[in-house]
């Protein structure tokens, strides 16, 4: 995998056709139905996508750094979900490729919703893995899978200064695990970029780059998450 995978931005349109966003969301529409409100909390079902590495907190104090005010997501999806978003992804594998050549296989698939006020905090996902080794993370991507809502937008930002990097063995890399709860990382002058994907788009993010996305002012945003992973190690 190369360094500049991990630092690449990318977007697959129709990576789902409405009929297949139909059918994803009736088959969680009908996951949730059966399951308590606090089952459906990130946090406090004890689960979340988020970590804070050496840190190590608990699901609800992590929820606290990176979805601050919360938001709906369930990584145990039903088995036709998981199948049809898994055809999706090796449909469009070689549009993935184009900017991640050495990625091989998606991971981890997750639903989210973000209501009023709901937000990511920006921070780093870092490649994963410690050492030279593989699989690595090469990044992660979204899926839009509805677009009656406002705000919620993405972003990625940018920074030129060196104290966002480290020394690594291989090759200089993003400070892992990164979050805004840092005063030094906070305090680093950035430049953000921001977009708003359409229904149906993927957009991938390198596993290096910070990221996050503003507040929903109304509506539900409604997404399927991802990680993308390498076969062969960082470079």
């Amino acid at each position: 995998m190369l360094l500049g995978e991990t630092l690449a931005t990318h977007s697959v349109e129709g990576f789902l056709s409405d009929d297949e966003i139909a059918k994803v969301l009736s088959s969680m529409d009908t996951l949730k139905e059966r399951l308590r409100p606090d089952e459906l909390q990130a946090g406090l079902n004890g689960q979340t996508v988020h970590n804070l590495g050496p840190l190590a907190l608990n699901a609800k104090q992590t929820v606290s750094v990176f979805e601050p005010n919360g938001r709906v997501e369930l990584s145990q999806l039903p088995e036709s979900v998981l199948d049809l978003l898994d055809t999706a992804f090796y449909r469009r594998i070689e549009d993935i490729r184009r900017v991640y050549p050495s990625v091989a296989w998606a991971r981890e698939w997750t639903y989210v919703e973000y209501g009023p006020g709901q937000l990511i905090t920006s921070h780093v996902d870092s490649v994963g893995l410690p050492g030279n080794v593989a699989p690595r993370k090469a990044g992660a991507f979204s899926i839009t899978l509805a677009d009656d809502f406002t705000g919620g937008e993405f972003y990625v930002e940018s920074c030129g200064s060196e104290q966002v990097w480290m020394p690594n063995a291989a090759s200089p890399r993003t400070v892992p695990f990164a979050a805004y709860n840092n005063d030094w990382f906070r305090s680093i002058p950035k430049t953000r970029w921001t977009t708003r994907a359409s229904k149906g788009t993927a957009l991938f993010w390198g596993s290096q780059l910070i990221h996050g996305t503003n507040p929903v002012k109304s509506g539900v945003a409604k997404k399927i998450l991802g990680f993308i992973e390498a076969s062969t190690p960082l470079d």
